[in-house]
Parts: C-alpha cells; sequence; structure tokens
C-alpha cells in the first residue's frame, strides 16, 4: 500500500516537473523584474580611444551641501508612474481595431512603432494586476507585431524600434498570456531576420556600421533581449541577438563623448538619453557582450552629466528634434532609477538623489499628461488636432505611447527601498558646460536654472539664452526654448513662427549691416567660457563669442541667484563700443491655452501666467523699450518681442520671479 502511494507520488511529481520543463521553454529566460545593478566603480576608458570623465566627483561634492531647511521627499512610489502610463493606456486601447493595430486618433493611421508600443505599455501594467481586463486585446497586439516582423512586412514601419518593446512585453506577459498564443508569438519572433526586415543595418558589415545612428541602437537592445530569451534560430543562418549587438555596438563607440554622451546627427538632447537608455535595458537585465564593461562605464558617466542638466522640477534641457515631449522626462526617470540601483549600498546619498530626480521628472509631466483633457504628449496647451509643436513623426499616438513605454521601464527599473535626497539642482551653485559636442552651458543656483546654446542647430533652436526657469513656476513663463526661422516641426492653424532666430540676446550694427548672436550658426563663431563664482545662491559666468563673420565680440556675463538672473552684454566692433544695440527677449503670450497678462512700463515689463508672476527690468535711462505686436512660436508657446534699445551702452537687464499671484 505504502509503496503504491509513493510511486503514485512519484508519478504526479514527474508529470509536474515535465509540465514546468515545458512551459519553461516557452517562457523568456528573464524576468521583467530581475535587474542586476550595475558597478559603481569607475572604470578607464583609455585603451577605447576616451579620455577621463570630465565631471569626475562633480556630483559627489555638490550633493555633500546641506539641503534647503524646506526640503522633503515627494512621497511618490512607482505607483507614479504606473498611474499616469494607465490613463494612456486606458484610452489608447479604443485605438486599436480588429487585427490589433492602433490607430492614431488624430490622423486615422497607424504610425510606424505605435502598436509595439501600446503592447509594452499594456503589458508592464497586466504584469502589475493593473488593466488586466485588457489581456484578449494586448495579446492580439502582440501576435499582429510579430507576424509582422516575421513575415517582413513591418520594414516600411521604422521595424528597428519594435524588438525591446515586444520583448518587455513577452516578458511581463509571461506566465499570464495563455500558453498557445505566447508560443505562437515567440515562433515569430524567432523568425525576425533582422538584416532583412531593420533599416538602420549594414549586411556587407563595412564602412556604413560607423555611419549607422540611433535606430540601430534601438535595434540592437531588442536584439539583446532577444537573445537572452533564446528566440531565434539555434543554427545561426543570419545574424541575430548577441551576433548583432557585438557587431553594430562596436561602431557606435565613435559616436560617444568623454562625458558619456551619445551623438545622433545634431546632437539633439533627446537621442543622447533615449539612445543610451536601449542599449542600457538588457544590460541591467545582465546581457553579457564583448561591449558590456564600456558601455557599462559611459552609461555611469552619461547618467551623471544628465544628473547635472536636468533642472530642480524634473525637466530635461531643450535641444534639436523630437525636444519637449513628455516621454523625454520619463527616458531619463528609466535612466535615473537604474542609477539609483546602481548606488544604491555603496553610495545612498547619490542614489537618493537619482531615485528623486526620476520622480520629480514624473511628476514634472502631471500638468500635461493628467490636468488636461485631452492629455497633451508635447508640453503646450493647444489642441493635439492642431498638430502644434511636433515633429512629422511625432504624432499623438506614437509618442504618448512612447511616454507610457517609458514609463512601464521606470515602473520595472524601481526599487523603492532606495530614499531620496536632494538633487544637485536643488542644491545648486554650478556650471557645466558641454563643449565641442552638443555646445551647451548650463548654470543652476538653488531654485533658478538657466541653459544656453553657444551654437545653435537653426532646425530647431538660436543660438543665446534658450531657457530660464524658477523653481516651481509654470515651464514656460520666462522662456522654455528659443525660436528658430525655419523649423522642422508643425504650427497651429494661424500661429506663425519667428522670421529670424530668437533668444534672449543682443542684436547690433556692423556698418549698416544688423548682426544677431541668435544667428551665429556653427563655423561662424567661437566662444570661451569663464565661471567666476559657483555657490547656491550665485552663479556667476561670463561667455566671450568671436564672430567669424564679422569683427565683432561679445562678453556676456550672467549672475543667476535663486530668484533672478541678471543679463551684462558688452559687445564691440573692431575693438570699439557696438552702436545701435538692441537687446531681444520674448515674452509669453500663450501657450495655446492659458493667457498671460503683461504691463509694459518706462523700466520695466511685469507679466502673470497661470498664478505666478515675473519682471524685466533696466535703466530707463540707458534703453528704450519696445514690446512688439507680431506673434511667432516655438513648440511650447507664442511671443512677443520685447526690444531694448541701448545704443552704444552696455547692457544690463534683469529678469525676476515675483513668486505666486497673492
Amino acid at each position: 500500500m505504502l509503496t503504491h502511494s509513493l510511486s503514485k507520488i512519484l508519478h504526479v511529481a514527474v508529470f509536474v516537473i515535465a509540465c514546468l520543463l515545458l512551459r519553461s521553454t516557452s517562457q523568456a529566460q528573464v524576468s521583467a523584474m530581475n535587474i542586476k545593478p550595475f558597478s559603481p566603480t569607475p572604470v578607464a576608458l583609455t585603451k577605447q580611444g576616451f579620455g577621463p570623465f570630465p565631471l569626475e566627483g562633480r556630483v559627489e561634492q555638490l550633493i555633500a551641501q546641506t539641503p534647503p531647511g524646506d526640503w522633503k521627499p515627494t512621497g511618490m512610489t512607482r505607483d507614479l508612474y504606473l498611474d499616469l502610463s494607465e490613463r494612456i493606456v486606458r484610452l489608447a486601447v479604443e485605438w486599436v481595431d480588429d487585427k490589433g493595430a492602433v490607430i492614431d486618433p488624430v490622423t486615422g493611421e497607424e504610425w510606424n512603432q505605435t502598436t509595439p508600443r501600446f503592447v509594452s505599455s499594456a503589458a508592464v501594467l497586466i504584469h502589475f494586476g493593473r488593466c488586466t481586463e485588457y489581456l484578449d486585446i494586448v495579446c492580439k497586439s502582440m501576435a499582429y507585431c510579430a507576424g509582422r516582423l516575421a513575415d517582413g512586412s513591418a520594414h516600411t514601419m521604422a521595424p528597428d524600434f519594435w524588438m525591446r518593446e515586444l520583448m518587455t512585453a513577452d516578458m511581463c506577459l509571461d506566465g499570464i498570456a495563455p500558453v498557445d498564443l505566447q508560443k505562437a508569438w515567440r515562433e515569430d519572433l524567432s523568425k525576425t531576420n533582422c538584416e532583412k526586415v531593420y533599416v538602420g543595418v549594414d549586411p556587407k558589415h563595412g564602412e556604413k556600421l560607423h555611419h549607422l545612428h540611433n535606430w540601430t541602437i534601438y535595434a540592437a537592445g531588442g536584439e539583446a533581449l532577444r537573445e537572452m530569451a533564446n528566440l531565434g534560430p539555434k543554427d545561426r543562418p543570419w545574424v541575430w541577438g548577441r551576433e548583432f549587438f557585438d557587431i553594430y555596438m562596436g561602431p557606435q563607440l565613435d559616436h560617444m563623448t568623454d562625458f558619456g554622451m551619445y551623438r545622433d546627427p545634431g546632437d539633439p538632447i533627446t537621442y543622447d538619453v533615449t539612445t543610451r537608455l536601449q542599449f542600457t535595458t538588457p544590460l541591467a537585465y545582465g546581457f553579457e557582450s564583448k561591449h558590456r564593461q564600456t558601455y557599462v562605464e559611459l552609461q555611469r558617466r552619461g547618467s551623471l552629466t544628465a544628473l547635472l542638466f536636468t533642472d530642480t522640477d524634473g525637466f530635461i534641457p531643450y535641444g534639436g528634434r523630437s525636444s519637449g515631449f513628455q516621454f523625454q522626462e520619463m527616458m531619463l526617470a528609466c535612466i535615473y532609477e537604474l542609477e539609483a540601483r546602481r548606488y544604491k549600498d555603496s553610495n545612498p546619498q547619490l542614489a537618493g538623489a537619482f531615485k528623486r530626480q526620476a520622480r520629480l521628472g514624473a511628476m514634472a509631466t502631471r500638468r500635461w499628461l493628467w490636468d488636461m483633457k485631452p492629455w497633451r504628449h508635447i508640453k503646450n496647451g493647444f489642441d493635439p488636432n492642431d498638430h502644434h509643436g511636433i515633429d512629422g513623426y511625432g504624432q499623438y499616438s506614437v509618442y504618448s505611447l512612447l511616454t507610457s513605454s517609458f514609463m512601464g521601464l521606470a515602473a520595472l527599473f524601481a526599487d523603492d527601498t532606495i530614499s531620496e535626497a536632494p538633487t544637485p539642482a536643488e542644491l545648486g551653485g554650478y556650471a557645466i558646460e558641454l563643449p565641442k559636442a552638443f555646445n551647451k552651458v548650463f548654470a543652476l543656483s538653488r531654485g533658478c536654472y538657466v541653459e544656453i546654446d553657444t551654437v545653435a542647430d537653426f532646425n530647431h533652436d538660436a543660438t543665446g539664452i534658450g531657457r530660464i526657469h524658477f523653481a516651481g513656476t509654470p515651464f514656460e513663463m520666462v522662456l522654455s526654448m528659443p525660436f528658430t526661422h525655419h523649423p522642422k516641426y508643425k504650427f497651429a492653424p494661424g500661429v506663425e513662427h519667428a522670421r529670424q532666430p530668437i533668444a534672449i540676446a543682443p542684436t547690433w550694427l556692423v556698418g549698416d549691416k544688423r548682426v544677431s548672436l541668435a544667428s551665429f550658426a556653427e563655423d561662424q563663431v567661437t566662444n570661451t567660457t569663464t565661471v567666476h563664482e559657483q555657490s547656491a545662491d550665485l552663479v556667476k559666468l561670463t561667455i566671450d563669442y568671436q564672430h567669424t563673420q564679422s569683427p565683432s565680440r561679445i562678453a556676456e556675463t550672467l549672475c543667476v541667484s535663486p530668484d533672478k538672473v541678471i543679463i551684462q552684454s558688452q559687445i564691440t566692433v573692431d575693438g570699439k563700443a557696438a552702436q545701435g544695440v538692441v537687446y531681444h527677449i520674448p515674452v509669453l503670450v500663450t501657450d495655446g491655452y492659458s493667457k498671460s497678462n503683461v504691463v509694459l512700463e518706462a523700466c520695466k515689463l511685469v507679466g502673470e501666467y497661470r498664478g505666478y508672476r515675473w519682471q524685466v527690468t533696466w535703466d530707463a535711462d540707458a534703453a528704450k523699450a519696445k514690446l512688439g505686436d507680431d506673434e511667432f512660436a516655438n513648440r511650447h508657446a507664442v511671443c512677443r518681442l520685447l526690444q531694448l534699445d541701448f545704443g552704444s551702452s552696455p547692457v544690463k537687464v534683469s529678469i525676476e520671479n515675483l513668486g505666486p499671484v497673492k
């Protein structure tokens, strides 16, 4: 009797084990939550052609300061990411057609990467026990995407971006989706022939590899996750997985800087961050590659650099294409969550700064994603049907679901046992420069953030002061980004772009020709930056510009304090004081939803917007003021131009935060 019972138990045990083994063959080999923290130890990259990290130790020095007396934790958890993502996904479900494709509600068509981004966003929510009633729809969309990769029909739909999204979804749905459905889509994913389906590839593995950019890294990140799940032919009749990553990511090192930043053409800030996130994601899950140590170190540097250029309220800098969208803060949140894990044991203060900055970035998007109906996928108040501020590929569905996709990654990466600590921006007292690549200067006091383009990309920006943001005030109140005269992004009906590049910057006469600092382009200007003082209450620096197209020199000194920026400009032509100096300051009219109220007086302009006030002041004896009637726009807002005519006198202007309306 006992023998019979033991035999029966043994048979049952063998059956259960067999089922588990069978199940495991159809499952991903990596858990969605199984993050492997990176080493916090710096690594020399001399052999790889990189110099020392120029900002080594800078963040650690800043966060050692005593925090402001009113500092307190945000009180947020990963639910912040999930709540925001769920708001997007619950509406996006209504955009899914019978095939499983996501149809843009504004344009009425499927846009490239939209459906995979919906799949990953929804899968993460289901993984965390949310939106479970949508499982059938998500599985249908997943199967649709995997099938299109397998048969190659995705080739015209930016397929390089698909695999990372789908592999994230596969991990999150493992053990939740019906076994037969998951097996079917995994078989389709295994059939994906990268170098036939993807676009950013070079099947000859020649010189072209060095001229590929962000699409290739997106593909490599997805292929690395595919390798970890063993979703490819074992005899490797084509390049996929680890082989793809190793072949394609080696040449991409050409585009990395000593600061750990990635250079896509034109040096857009967005594509530095999003590209680094793609190669970092599989590495965070433990993916092994011959390039692993190099990229882990470059990400360490790039994350510390980014922590210094992110502002107090969590906003990412402007700069180049795909700027101003909500997904930007979320891609940094993903990186910062991983960096918080990196330093959790070795440097809790630094881990806490990364943790806090991640949450602040997500919180910064709530005005547009949570408070507005419908939500805005870009930081303006125009109706989404107006397409205002978006690049041609930045459609409502595409970038709304990219935002929720990154929110999903941030939720997966988050370790809520890490306590927050003050960020460098909150503590203040520093200036950094990104020379040669990106061409930016950032100055941050405790409460004020200034971003300057020393050489702009004129398809999107202008040279000079492009952002002044006081902590806690509306993002676009003073200036969120400059204005280009031939933009590559769209404008709402009836809204005009600037007819000349405009920033907070001077113009002057050279003979009978008016010259503008905002118009200085690459190969027309050289500059040097001198930092005079760096403290929590005052950052003082001077940027000297030399215009190679005229005998002009501009010395612009900024004094950045918590609630005021003082700008002084001295301009010479042939060594003599310039004539006809007129200083330009854009003045907010509207973000497309809210309107400002502005009053111009003899020596000041006072503005009120969304419950806050600011002012611009100058010496009435030194300058005459004119506020133009013409309106012009950037991605975020419509403005008018304040022109301060200083003649041949030195420029001195103050821009001040007056705080909430009382």
